[in-house]
């Protein structure tokens, strides 16, 4: 694999084609951000409510 050192010039190449297009790029990743998020959020929040909620029911 190539060190960053090597890759840094076309990253930055890549870069600066997006450069007209900043704003809608960085929504589109903040969308990203948000959406890996509520992926995630969905099972923790689940587990909560087992641990927290069935649990004080079960035990009643």
């Amino acid at each position: 694999m190539r060190s960053f050192t090597e890759l840094w010039p076309t990253l930055k190449r890549l870069l600066a084609y997006g450069s007209p297009w900043r704003k809608p790029l960085a929504i589109a990743v903040a969308m990203m951000w948000i959406a890996a998020a509520a992926e995630v959020s969905g099972p923790l929040l689940i587990s909560y409510f087992i641990d927290t909620w069935w649990r004080n029911i079960r035990c009643r």
